[in-house]
Order: C-alpha cells, then structure tokens, then sequence
C-alpha cells in the first residue's frame, strides 16, 4: 500500500494520504492497521519526527533510506548541507533509539548518487542541462570519483532484506558498482544522449560564481560547495552489504534509454 502526501497516483495502486508533517489522521489508521512493514523513501528525519505514530501502528519491521552525505558533507562550508547532515545524523539516531526500545527491526541504507529513470536529481539533471545548452562546465580535471547507484539496486536491496535477520539493527551503505570520474560520468551521459561531448573546464572560482549565478536563475538549488568538490573522491564501501544480503550493483547508465528519457533526450 503506497503513503503520500497528495492524492496523486499514477501507478493504479492502493494509496493512502498522509503528510508525515503532522500526526496520523484518525481515518486512516484502520487503513494501515495491519502494515507490519514500512519501507520509508521519503527524507529520514520525516519518518523519525512520526516513529511513535509507527509504532503505536504495530509496525514490526522499517527500512529506511538515510544518504551518504552524513558523511561526505560534513566538512562542507555551506550552512544548508550542515544543516541537513545534521538532520540525518539526527534522524537516524531518534530512529535506531525509538525502534530499540520498542524491538521494531531496522535498517537503514545510505545511498551514494541515485539515478535512474528520469526522476533523479542527480543524472537526470546533468542531462537536462546538457540538452538545454549543448555543453557542460566542469572545474578542471573534474577527476573526483564517484559511484553512481541506481534506483533498481535500491529496490532490489529493499526486497533482500525484508526478512534477513542479519541485516536487522543495521546501517548499509548502497553505492554503484563502478567508480569513475566526474568527467567520464558526464561524458556517458553525452554518450546515453548520443550528442557529441563538449566540456570546458573553468577555475575553481569562476564555476563557483556560475553555480551561485544557476541557483538564482533556474529551479534547481546549486550551492558553491558542488564545485569544491567536483575533484574530490566520494566512494564508498558497500562490501558488509554484499556479505550481508548478497548486493549487486549495475555498472553505471547500463540502460540509457530507460535512465535518460524522452524529455531528457
């Protein structure tokens, strides 16, 4: 049974409205009376702000999706991603302290850069970008690395989980199989285009003045810290999660018809 905040539901499946801002309406805790499991995709610290709502529920078993960035951001000098490391380490403390006490079985999986299917805001914005102007900045050699994951493996690690006692009480960190450079990141996303790659390089401080100039211009929010580390590595070790559950990433935009759309393409 899919939650959400609005009553849209594209996918013709049973859907409750519930915006986890505020408590449970009345009318529909009979609804999600018999929901002993709750697979949570929406920010962790909303869940954590509703556990006791959960848990008065009868919920037995949570997997949830914290981010990798309580890790990589959290020598970041903008206040924004503090902020937000800051909520997830919160949220994932609340969560593992409430759910102990009450013998709920939790995961939490931390993700690496999500893509996939056009709905991401990682890949999938890259490619718009590209589509739109033809070319794509980078600060210098662009060469940090990183291991995009995609949404499918995160489905697929959801599903291994749910009844794998060794993988209760535990934090996993899901990130692609591929490690490669932010350069050849987007020069696969020109490929899975199938446009011609054009990328130029600019110095640090003039992409960081670019990205401060696309934040007030367009509707995605761009902060200065992106450029900072467009040449440092953000990897991951996902190997506990390969012993625990037997997790297998796909190499990265294995897929491009899928993982780029029409509107992208």
């Amino acid at each position: 049974m899919a939650v959400s905040r609005t009553a849209e539901n594209d996918h013709n499946q049973p859907l409750v409205c519930w915006d986890l801002h505020h408590p449970i309406p009345s009318g529909i805790s009979k609804r999600l009376a018999n929901a002993a499991t709750v697979i949570h995709c929406a920010p962790i610290w909303l869940l954590s702000a509703r556990i006791g709502d959960f848990i008065e529920l009868g919920v037995q078993r949570i997997i949830v999706f914290s981010s990798t960035s309580v890790q990589s951001k959290q020598t970041s000098g903008d206040a924004s991603e503090q902020k937000l490391v800051a909520q997830l380490a919160q949220a994932e403390q609340t969560l593992e302290q409430a759910c102990g006490r009450a013998g709920v079985k939790l995961t939490i999986f931390r993700p690496s850069m999500i893509y996939g299917h056009g709905r991401d805001q990682n890949v999938f914005k890259i490619a718009s970008l590209i589509r739109r102007f033809g070319i794509m900045l980078l600060v210098g050699e662009a060469s940090g690395l990183r291991q995009p994951v995609h949404a499918d493996d995160l489905v697929d690690a959801c599903i291994a989980v749910l009844e794998a006692p060794q993988t209760y009480n535990k934090t996993y960190t899901l990130a692609g199989a591929e490690r490669l450079s932010y350069r050849t990141m987007v020069e696969r996303i020109f490929l899975g285009l199938g446009k011609k790659i054009r990328i130029y390089s600019l110095p640090l401080r003039v992409f960081r003045g670019v990205l401060w100039s696309a934040s007030k211009l367009t509707q995605f929010n761009y902060t200065p810290e992106m450029a900072n580390r467009m040449n440092q590595d953000l990897v991951y070790d996902y190997q506990p999660a390969v012993d625990d559950f037997a997790y297998q990433p796909q190499r990265f935009l294995t897929q491009p018809k899928r993982d780029l759309p029409e509107e992208a393409v």
